[in-house]
């Protein structure tokens, strides 16, 4: 079973260190992870209230670097991450809503234009996708809302509104814990109904027995969490995958139209003058 620490706390730190660099983009202090090839794809990762220095959130931006993506985990707290009064690492509400004031939405949805802009000059991409974990998965959808990137995925999203899904307008792909003290059954339920409605892919997962953020906080050590971690993040690296393909152009059918009759014309003439 998911231990409690999994819920909004720090949790556990992953195995492995990250590989990336720090440096500015957009404004912002920004953790980037590249491939080994140059690519004009990128992932925005959107960490959780502990921000974007979280080891395992630079672990999960170097993953997306090694599936040939570029990767960025910026620093949209701006320096302030959730930090409890508590006892270190533990989750404590009557301190939380002050801190969420500290980061309204339009700001931080104007930094992240900013650092969508810097990802586009600096970097040369043209199509980016995102994953907002918790407190980013708000962020994630909005991007999606406003039509800005290919894909969302979003896994034990907070702050999901139905006026949110209900905005929603490119491919998104929530993946739920059963257990999540954020979101509920009820909650999971009105997000497929209204998703249902809608053209563009879409699919809500809920991993039995997982609690609020299993995959990104969850304890590696643990079997069956690191399990469904590892499930789902190859179910949102499928999902981006899906979603960022080039496009083939598609010859209109007028224009092979005239390309067979031009080709059948040009057959025609050298025929006709190896006869004579």
């Amino acid at each position: 079973m998911a231990d409690h620490r999994q819920c909004c706390d720090k949790g556990y730190d992953w195995a492995g260190t990250p590989v990336g660099t720090v440096r500015k983009l957009g404004g912002l202090d920004t953790y980037i992870s590249q491939p080994a090839k140059q690519t004009d794809k990128a992932i925005l990762v959107i960490g959780d209230v502990w921000g974007w220095e979280l080891k395992n959130a630079r672990l999960t931006a170097d993953k997306y670097a090694a599936a040939g993506f570029l990767a960025v985990v910026p620093d949209l707290l701006r320096g302030k991450p959730y930090a409890p009064p508590s006892e270190f690492g533990k989750f404590d509400m009557d301190s939380f809503g002050p801190w969420v004031a500290q980061h309204p939405a339009p700001r931080v949805n104007k930094d992240i234009d900013q650092v969508l802009a810097g990802l586009t000059n600096e970097y040369g991409i043209k199509t980016v996708s995102a994953i907002g974990f918790c407190w980013g998965g708000q962020f994630a959808a909005h991007l999606a809302a406003q039509e800005k990137i290919n894909a969302a995925v979003i896994p034990h999203g907070s702050f999901i509104t139905d006026e949110l899904v209900e905005s929603i307008k490119k491919p998104v792909l929530f993946l739920c814990p059963e257990k999540d003290f954020v979101m509920s059954a009820e909650q999971r339920g009105k997000i497929k109904q209204i998703l249902a409605k809608k053209s563009f892919d879409h699919d809500v997962v809920t991993y039995e027995d997982m609690e609020h953020g299993f995959s990104l906080r969850g304890n590696d050590k643990d079997e069956k969490v690191a399990k469904a971690a590892a499930d789902a993040f190859d179910r949102g690296l499928k999902f981006f995958k899906t979603h960022m393909r080039a496009k083939k152009k598609q010859v209109p059918a007028v224009g092979l139209l005239v390309w067979a009759a031009t080709a059948a014309l040009v057959v025609t003439r050298i025929v006709q003058e190896r006869r004579k």
